[in-house]
């Protein structure tokens, strides 16, 4: 067998309110749901096991009951390390480690519907941030990092919380897993159903730094493809379908609308382009027009980006492929 290692900087939730031992017993069912598991790629079958317990010990000693004493215990066996040092001893981080009989095996293609299952089961409940996959000889150079940041999905059961709208599902690992692999989202190279699509944006919106126009171009593209077909009008019939699919959101009826004429201004170049700050760590004025820019187009990106998962949810559960719409005429005399 091959040993593959994932070097994880962190792995710890960030939304306060998610639920860290469901988020724990989900980790630990992948990897059970992982161990001698064929996968297949092509004409290729691999087994794969992956060992999730540091994973889950992190998370473990994360608990905000626990946190305090994890953290008092490393000050105190490692006292003498600058506070750089004690840094790199990653104390937020863990090791995903992945045993393939495949040496072309595709770690990183597994790792993003790894991350996409797990945050669709249960949004939130999975960050790779700045991991890298270890390389040994002539290929160390290339231990380059990646993040994988469930920031979107966070956004999600903040929108469910904040607006009692859409409805969060909470999905088995295995169910989500296997739908994502029944719709070829680890081994299509070109996104081409709706559910591809979704996926793909999905994984865009959380490997990249993009600015909020092009975070909402791509949300209102993955929604169009799950819903609309080739000459629709876009904001009118969207609205209709994502309200019967989901219910209206009853503290912003008018989202969609507002959503596509942002979308139409931005493409036109009607809105104004936000140059981003040389210090993007330090914040502005919360009322400077800057940020009255961004968090404009923010407010509907993240509405958005909840109805998206919200849809994907609802055809897992469902064991369906796509959305399917019948007009229908209601006639009567009066």
């Amino acid at each position: 067998m091959i040993t593959k290692i994932i070097n994880i900087k962190n792995v710890c939730l960030s939304d306060a309110r998610a639920n860290e031992d469901a988020v724990i017993s989900l980790w630990e069912s992948a990897g059970e749901f992982f161990t001698n598991y064929k996968i297949t790629t092509g004409e290729d079958t691999s087994s794969i096991t992956i060992d999730v317990s540091s994973i889950c010990e992190t998370l473990t000693n994360s608990k905000p009951e626990n946190c305090h004493d994890y953290f008092s215990k490393l000050y105190k066996n490692n006292e003498c390390l600058t506070g750089e040092e004690f840094y790199k001893l990653n104390p937020l981080g863990a090791k995903l480690i992945i045993h393939t009989d495949n040496e072309s095996f595709n770690v990183t293609r597994f790792l993003q519907q790894l991350f996409l299952a797990m945050n669709i089961a249960h949004c939130g409940s999975c960050n790779l941030l700045s991991y890298t996959i270890e390389k040994h000889g002539p290929l160390a150079y290339l231990n380059s990092s990646e993040n994988l940041s469930a920031t979107v999905f966070d956004d999600f059961f903040a929108v469910h919380i904040n607006n009692q709208w859409p409805e969060i599902s909470y999905l088995p690992f295995s169910k989500t897993w296997d739908w994502l692999e029944s719709q070829n989202i680890r081994t299509t190279s070109l996104a081409k159903t709706p559910a591809q699509k979704a996926c793909a944006v999905l994984i865009n919106l959380s490997l990249t730094d993009l600015h909020y126009a092009e975070l909402l171009l791509g949300v209102t593209q993955a929604l169009e493809a799950m819903l609309l077909k080739n000459g629709e009008p876009k904001a009118y019939n969207l609205n209709i379908k994502i309200n019967a699919l989901l219910g209206s959101n009853p503290k912003e009826i008018n989202w969609v609308k507002k959503m596509y004429n942002l979308r139409s201004s931005i493409i036109h170049g009607e809105h104004h382009i936000y140059w981003p700050s040389e210090h993007p760590e330090i914040d502005t004025d919360p009322n400077s027009e800057e940020e009255l820019h961004v968090n404009e187009i923010n407010d509907y990106f993240v509405l958005g980006v909840s109805a998206l998962i919200a849809l994907l949810q609802n055809l897992i559960k469902q064991n369906k492929t796509k959305y399917k719409f019948t007009n229908k005429l209601h006639v009567e005399s009066i």
